[in-house]
């Protein structure tokens, strides 16, 4: 009879957790970057049709807050915001059953380097000043394109083609957490677009 009982309310905890989720839904997102992050994020809420809530910061990074329609979901704004190649350093999403902060502030990312380095790239000279420009979109605004030397790289085994450079930030990039989120999630953005095109 208890294991009966037991079962029961097992049962009527995963239906009331069930109804939960139903219940909730999102409603706004909080999205955490450097300038050229967050004015593309600018763009996307005005052609979706989300509104600003808030804006905060985050260390050197600064955070918007969008709100949202009853019928959005997360899987369309992660979409929205470059889905695999998101653009943004981050995303935190808020729901209706979960309490959502008044204001917009969030805690600085910390540097997640093991060791000091200012390599952001290495490549062909005309990438690489591509390249350079985004970095001084980030706030990386020491990045230079140098000669490339074998302290550059990350392990002994790598090998770099005859004429490659490095694109050098001019400071240690670990120390620099929201410029250097923004430069690696932009450059990866831009290398999925030419991948689709």
């Amino acid at each position: 009879m208890h294991d009966m009982v037991a079962a029961l309310s097992a049962r009527k905890q995963a239906m009331f957790a069930i109804a939960l989720a139903a219940a909730s839904h999102l409603i706004a997102v909080d999205v955490t970057g450097m300038p050229p992050q967050l004015d593309r994020a600018l763009a996307v809420a005005k052609t979706e049709g989300w509104t600003v809530a808030c804006k905060g910061s985050a260390g050197e990074e600064r955070v918007i807050r969008f709100a949202f329609a009853r019928d959005t979901n997360e899987d369309a704004v992660e979409a929205a915001l470059g889905g695999r190649a998101r653009f943004v350093s981050s995303t935190t999403y808020y729901y209706t059953d979960k309490p959502m902060p008044l204001r917009c502030n969030h805690t600085p990312v910390r540097g997640y380097l093991n060791r000091p380095t200012q390599v952001l790239a290495l490549g062909p000279d005309t990438t690489l000043v591509a390249l350079m420009n985004l970095a001084h979109s980030c706030g990386l605004k020491k990045t230079i394109v140098r000669d490339f030397s074998k302290q550059d790289l990350a392990t002994s085994t790598m090998v770099v083609p005859p004429g490659w450079k490095t694109l050098d930030a001019g400071e240690d990039i670990g120390a620099r957490n929201g410029p250097t989120i923004c430069f690696a999630q932009l450059m990866r953005s831009a290398v999925a677009a030419r991948s689709a095109d």
